[in-house]
């Protein structure tokens, strides 16, 4: 038994999902976009967003805290005072999993033919809708100030 627990152990990283993606980031007040790549990482007990230099940092929510970590600084913070972050993480998570009982815990779910569009259910929200494609290529996330967030999916692993 004591072996079985070791392999799992060992292998569990094995099982994580990372997703390669460029994310394109518009600024409406400023009139400015910037252009990032980088990987989330879903694992069991926690999720990471690694972006890649130039912009390099890595965000992480493990056990109800949020690690900010940068080439020369790493910064802890709970969950309570990071909500905005603990919301993208939960629904990246749930949009690459399809977990549509979890989006439709904050969202109003609209299937098209093509795209599907996640409505908040509450305006305290930082964001105004989310569109995404069916195969989940494409995640455009707006802001109520219509700034927005466009995700292209690179690859899967």
């Amino acid at each position: 038994m004591l072996r079985v627990l070791f392999l799992l152990a060992l292998f569990m990283p094995l099982f994580a999902e990372k997703i390669e993606f460029l994310e394109t980031r518009y600024i409406e007040a400023l009139n400015e976009k910037t252009v990032r790549a980088g990987e989330i990482e879903f694992e069991t007990d926690k999720t990471s967003i690694r972006y890649l230099p130039p912009y390099e940092r890595k965000i992480t929510l493990e056990n109800n805290t949020i690690i900010t970590q940068t080439k020369d600084l790493t910064v802890k913070k709970s969950t309570e005072e990071e909500q905005n972050t603990v919301y993208m993480f939960v629904i990246f998570k749930a949009l690459f999993e399809n977990d549509e009982t979890k989006l439709g815990k904050f969202f109003k779910i609209t299937k098209g033919k093509t795209d599907v569009v996640l409505t908040p259910l509450s305006t305290s929200m930082p964001i105004s809708k989310i569109i995404y494609s069916h195969d989940i290529k494409k995640i455009e996330i707006f802001s109520w100030d219509d700034s927005r967030i466009v995700i292209d999916v690179v690859k899967k692993r």
